[in-house]
């Protein structure tokens, strides 16, 4: 008997898919990163942030449908919510890392891939396509509601 495919089960019929978001973080503290949150439906959000993350920046990516539909399908394919990733005894400093949640009705699954992690092949791909979301949605400037942001140089004080 084969094994179901949880993610297939958890995003529900393809008329449902619409409900779902997936959402990918690579952002570290010295080194910045990307963010992207790609609904099932409407367009996607990516955040860039700078080295030192002081600086960021918001665009909007249009995704055509289809986009969309072939994203939610390579879940299903990979079986995001049942991969295994094997536990590791050490972790190296300032070692980055990427979390990949798939949400849908108040629901998520994540899942965070370290940089020296063994190599999962059809995970690399899945993040190489989301890098190539974001590098094309910050080939456009930022939207015109968000745009870039500084964090204060120094926090707030109280008179």
């Amino acid at each position: 008997m084969t094994e179901p495919n949880l993610t297939q089960l958890f995003l529900g019929p393809e008329e449902e898919w619409p409900q779902a978001t997936l959402a990918a973080e690579s952002i570290h503290p010295l080194w910045g990163g990307w963010a992207i949150r790609l609904p099932g439906a409407g367009e996607a959000t990516v955040r860039a942030v700078a080295p030192g993350a002081r600086i960021e920046r918001r665009f909007t990516l249009p995704l055509d449908p289809d986009e969309r539909r072939a994203l939610l399908q390579r879940l299903i394919d990979l079986d995001l919510i049942s991969i295994r990733i094997a536990e590791r005894r050490s972790y190296i400093p300032d070692e980055t890392s990427t979390t990949l949640t798939l949400s849908r009705d108040r629901r998520s699954f994540a899942v965070t891939l370290w940089a020296h992690d063994p190599p999962l092949a059809g995970l690399r791909d899945l993040l190489i396509s989301l890098q190539a979301f974001v590098t094309r949605a910050t080939i456009h400037r930022p939207a015109s509601s968000e745009g870039e942001t500084h964090a204060p140089a120094t926090a707030p004080t109280r008179d």
